[in-house]
């Protein structure tokens, strides 16, 4: 293996975990965000209430 070889094998290998997150994080924002718009619409219908308010 070259040096080159060497220096993109560590590379790749501390960046993969944040990689790796940030696709998870997508995920998650794109649940959150059709879980917020769905309570935002019932909450707008009075279909759902929020005790104490």
């Amino acid at each position: 293996m070259s040096c080159d070889d060497e220096l993109i094998a560590k590379y790749h290998k501390f960046v993969l975990p944040y990689f790796e997150k940030m696709a998870l994080n997508g995920k998650q924002i794109c649940t959150l965000t059709q879980l917020r718009d769905a309570l935002l619409a019932k909450l707008l219908k009075r279909e759902i209430e929020i005790k104490g308010m």
